[in-house]
């Protein structure tokens, strides 16, 4: 009893000498806005040769009628706080409702929806996959139901759910 007495006395000893972990500050600061009024846009952050950007690919023009609806796509360099546009996802409408994942060195653009001249939204299968390094696109496949508004996250650099 004695030596489980002097151990648990000794962890609570080596736990209590721990070092607190840093506390770390950090700080919002106003970066450039996009070069174009967008909403409702796919948006994913990757790592190109070390470095992050943050893109924006398709979703509404400042208009927000059946007519603003682009494929417009650009890239936020994190470093130098630059805006570049990048060639448009090979989706001749553009869409809205899109979602974007990095994985496995590239950018994933699943689904969305287009809008017709009457309102009628029409959801969409195509799943595109960006190039960061080539800078282009390669439609890989269609999902097997129309997705659009959704929320989607990366697991192990390999799986998008």
């Amino acid at each position: 009893m004695k030596k489980l007495f002097t151990l648990f006395t000794l962890l609570i000893f080596a736990a209590s000498c721990q070092q607190a972990p840093k506390e770390v500050t950090l700080e919002w600061t106003e970066s450039d806005s996009l070069p174009v009024a967008i909403s409702n846009n796919a948006v994913s952050a990757a790592q190109v040769d070390g470095e992050w950007f943050l893109y924006t690919f398709m979703g509404l023009g400042a208009g927000k009628t059946h007519e603003d609806v682009t494929n417009f796509s650009a890239r936020y360099d994190v470093n130098n706080s630059t805006w570049e546009e990048i060639p448009v996802v090979p989706d001749q409408i553009g869409r809205l409702g899109s979602t974007a994942e990095y994985a496995n060195g590239h950018v994933y653009i699943f689904g969305g929806y287009t809008v017709n001249e009457d309102g009628h939204e029409v959801s969409t299968q195509e799943v595109f996959k960006y190039d960061p390094l080539a800078n282009s696109y390669e439609q890989v496949s269609n999902m097997l139901l129309p997705v659009e508004d959704a929320v989607s996250l990366v697991y192990e650099d390999r799986y998008i759910y």
